[in-house]
């Protein structure tokens, strides 16, 4: 599911910094003051590195630790833009879906939401497990 949420956004990203010829892309972002395109160009990329971490031979808790990691960042900077209300997150290609249109900001928050929430429970539930006691073969010996 994280696979899927990173890699569609990366691939919308992606398609407008190279297919598209809006103006949005050409100004600056709100909160960073970059050029659009180039901060969608590195989000993506970022994504992409993040789906090839989840799909490697990496431990669960490295994996979950990323995914918190990049929703962290994603989650720091819908607070630092919350005034604006402005997402360039779906790069422009989404803008003329009628159920996005208006509504990436909140879409987006959402999933930033959602991957937080999920990596972090995970992680909490994970660490909560390798300390809590475990039958070693020894102790099932014994009884």
């Amino acid at each position: 599911m994280t696979a899927g949420i990173l890699g569609i956004t990366a691939l919308a990203k992606i398609f407008s910094v190279v297919l598209s010829s809006s103006a949005l892309l050409f100004q600056p972002d709100p909160v960073f003051g970059v050029n659009n395109r180039i901060l969608l160009a590195w989000a993506s990329l970022g994504e992409i590195l993040v789906i090839a971490l989840i799909f490697l031979p990496f431990s669960q808790n490295v994996k979950l630790g990323v995914v918190c990691f990049i929703a962290t960042q994603f989650l720091i900077y819908r607070f630092l833009a919350w005034d604006v209300k402005y997402c360039s997150c779906f790069g422009t290609l989404w803008s003329d879906v009628p159920l996005l249109s208006g509504n990436e900001w909140i879409i987006s928050l959402a999933f930033a939401l959602f991957l937080f929430l999920g990596s972090s429970i995970l992680l909490f539930y994970n660490s909560k497990l390798r300390h809590s006691p475990v039958l070693t073969s020894s102790a099932v010996q014994r009884s």
